[in-house]
């Protein structure tokens, strides 16, 4: 009997396993990137009203006031606007002008009239203004933006506040505002200091000089925490040309530097590539479209010397581009005791119990374990009773999986006393079911609070889909369908 029950059972885990296979194959392609956001936006129709949002963080903040361990907290502000747009920008924007930036103020101004009695008791950990470009608004209007947000908010003594920058709208008197209401840290977009290679981007309006007056003003203010970020894949970069910009940019002494991948637009991929090439083939496998732009072999190799020169640390000799590698960083020796991983980089997907408010049209916001969601507010409205936002519910569930996945990625297991930790829950028990499915079909080990993949045949991201819960699982598989109907 007992033998016949253990049979059964099989039989309905290989079908079960079959099942997620065909989902692997056709949708997530062994890419574990995709556990980020496969379920954040795939409806395009708004989710969420005002009042929803309000009383979804009303919730979440009493909940949070009464954990052990509560997630941390970001203000994030979201300025939409640029001088013009990058042929490699794969995110939202709007062109500035006066009359939409004005718009674009009493929007926010509004909202934080709206939020201010639901956020009161609370303050926030960290504070991130990204873009768009955000220092592309006038004096006047970033010192009444926050002079507004720092008035309404509160944030936590020594947080950190970090300013994204372009380098050409860089002024003094834009760094004394931002002086002024206490941001530590200030990044600036320069992507490439090669000019033919800016051209091709369209970015022509941007020059050596201006990113090394902005260093030098930013240094002569008073920012000790100024960091450059330089991308790799440009259109018409190649091996001397992308080393010679970093080479220039590490001379200019930043706090630290940080080399992004290019996550390439269907666009850019058409434009790039020969027609004859499927541009859907490289998105997951980034060394395909940079290996025919690089020598990969020595490019890594040259940028650790060069750092060396100018002494500069980083993780490793290893440097690549996998795609589950987003960037490289690089910091000063001198900032080394300083420097926080966690901090180089903010992304509304950050690893553990985090949770972020967003402000500004395109901000995207993560309440965590309920929901994720984003201002899609076109016209800027200033009816508050008629906004609308995109985006979905969320679980813990939801939350436990994109941590599985992002750990596989760095460490190539699941930290389980790390997840119990930062997601406040007890692993084992919270996963019995799959755990035990998978040790029925030795797929996976548990060492030292750790769980190790070693199914030779089973791959890893179908492992991953053993632990989603039924309701989560729903939200799966209508992802898979309308994969499968060409309408995601």
């Amino acid at each position: 009997m007992h033998s016949e029950k253990t049979k059964k059972r099989r039989v309905e885990l290989l079908k079960k396993l079959q099942s997620y296979s065909k989902i692997n194959s056709a949708l997530i392609k062994d890419n574990l990137n995709f556990f980020k956001s496969f379920d954040l936006f795939y409806s395009k129709s708004p989710k969420f009203s005002k009042e929803d949002i309000r009383k979804i963080w009303e919730k979440h903040l009493a909940d949070r006031q009464k954990s052990k361990s509560p997630d941390s907290l970001t203000l994030y502000v979201h300025n939409p606007f640029c001088a013009q747009r990058c042929n490699f920008c794969c995110y939202n924007s709007n062109q500035y002008n006066r009359q939409n930036a004005r718009r674009y103020l009493d929007s926010i101004f509004g909202d934080c009239d709206y939020f201010k009695k639901t956020f009161a008791a609370h303050q926030f950990d960290s504070v991130y203004f990204g873009g768009g470009t955000p220092n592309i608004l006038k004096t006047g209007e970033i010192d009444a933006l926050f002079s507004k947000l720092f008035s309404i908010f509160k944030i936590k003594k020594g947080a950190e506040r970090k300013i994204e920058c372009n380098p050409i709208f860089s002024s003094r008197e834009k760094l004394r505002i931002f002086k002024k209401y206490g941001f530590n840290r200030i990044s600036f977009g320069v992507q490439s200091l090669d000019d033919k290679v800016l051209n091709l981007a369209n970015r022509a309006y941007q020059k050596y000089e201006h990113v090394k007056k902005a260093l030098r003003d930013c240094r002569d203010l008073g920012f000790e925490d100024v960091n450059i970020d330089l991308m790799f894949g440009l259109e018409g970069d190649n091996n001397d040309k992308f080393l010679e910009s970093f080479d220039k940019a590490l001379s200019l002494k930043p706090y630290s530097l940080i080399v992004y991948k290019l996550i390439p637009t269907k666009t850019f991929y058409d434009a790039f590539l020969s027609a004859s090439a499927a541009p859907q083939k490289f998105i997951s496998e980034p060394e395909k479209l940079f290996g025919r732009m690089y020598d990969l072999k020595i490019i890594f190799k040259k940028m650790a010397k060069i750092a060396r020169k100018y002494g500069y640390l980083f993780i490793n000799e290893n440097m690549n581009f996998q795609s589950d590698n987003m960037g490289i960083a690089f910091r000063s020796r001198a900032s080394a005791e300083k420097f926080d991983a966690e901090k180089i980089s903010y992304s509304f997907f950050t690893n553990g119990a985090h949770s972020c408010f967003g402000l500004g049209l395109y901000s995207q916001s993560h309440v965590f374990g309920k929901a994720f969601y984003k201002d899609m507010n076109q016209e800027f409205d200033l009816n508050m009773d008629k906004k609308n936002y995109t985006g979905n519910t969320i679980t813990l569930n939801r939350e436990i999986l994109f941590e599985m996945a992002e750990q596989i990625k760095s460490a190539g297991c699941v930290d389980i006393k790390k997840i119990n930790s930062s997601c406040n829950v007890d692993f084992i028990n919270y996963f019995k079911e799959a755990i035990s499915d998978l040790n029925a079909l030795n797929s996976i080990e548990m060492k030292n609070n750790k769980m190790h993949f070693i199914g030779k045949r089973i791959k890893v991201a179908e492992s991953l889909l053993f632990f989603l819960k039924p309701s989560l699982l729903r939200v799966f598989l209508s992802v898979y369908s309308s994969n499968r109907l060409g309408k995601f």
